[in-house]
């Protein structure tokens, strides 16, 4: 049975059964932090066990108050065992500032690698004032995001085989092609390395597909071609992979 108070919504998009429930955040500083507790999870666990539902992606939407720049996320560490313990199982965070979706190996990896009884996952844009006068140089400008998960004081960036999906609002600004909009990893060089990812012009928005959790940058980078008529059918092809030096 479904708790008092608690809504749940499913949604069936393409091999996934979504099972999602909302849930409240509380602005700090500017940043917003969401609690969920154990018994959401179980009861997400148990929707998706249902057999008119089969859910194999679990969901917690956040709500976030306006105005802040990022998203702390506290889960314990025994319900994200629980959801890494069910086959195929997927879980993913949505809010305005971000989406993060974890797949069942990543659930895994942060289960093996915790340190404590809660994980925080935190999605965070970065402050330009931050970083270095190199790493502003790369930058020029554009939002740079910290994604991190943390187990006590143990940061989990490497997810050992498994994936987190990233959705990060992005609105085009005049004259970009949205072919042309890139995910950069900035690692600990300072070095810029693409990442996989697009905007999708649906959502508004840059997703990308990452195995680690670090620094990463979203740039419009176009490249240039005198060469390629703009009515060419493979013009979109050569800007997107000219923009990720591919």
């Amino acid at each position: 049975a479904v708790p008092t108070g608690v809504s749940l919504n499913v949604e069936r998009t393409g091999p996934n059964v979504l099972v999602q429930t909302g849930l409240l955040s509380i602005r700090t500083g500017s940043q917003a932090m969401a609690h969920v507790p154990a018994l959401m999870i179980q009861t997400l666990i148990n929707h998706a066990n249902r057999s008119d539902i089969n859910g194999n992606l679990l969901g917690v939407l956040v709500d976030t108050p306006t105005g802040v720049t990022g998203l702390t996320t506290q889960i314990p560490t025994d319900s994200i065992r629980t959801m890494a313990n069910r086959p195929g199982t997927g879980f993913e965070i949505s809010s305005d500032i971000a989406g993060v979706r974890f797949d069942n190996k990543a659930l895994q990896a942060i289960t093996d690698q915790s340190a404590s009884d809660i994980v925080t996952m935190s999605v965070e844009e970065v402050p330009l004032s931050t970083l270095t006068d190199e790493l502003k140089e790369k930058v020029s400008g554009n939002k740079v995001y910290q994604l991190t998960v943390k187990s006590g004081n143990k940061v989990i960036s490497d997810f050992k085989g498994g994936f987190a999906t990233v959705t990060i609002p992005y609105t085009l600004k005049e004259g970009e092609n949205p072919h042309a909009v890139v995910v950069w990893y900035l690692n600990y060089k300072g070095d810029t390395e693409s990442v996989r990812g697009s905007y999708v012009a649906d959502l508004k928005a840059v997703v990308f597909t990452v195995n680690h959790f670090s620094y990463f940058l979203i740039k419009h980078d176009p490249v240039k071609f005198t060469d390629i008529p703009d009515n060419a059918w493979y013009k979109n092809a050569v800007d997107f992979i000219a923009a990720r030096t591919i």
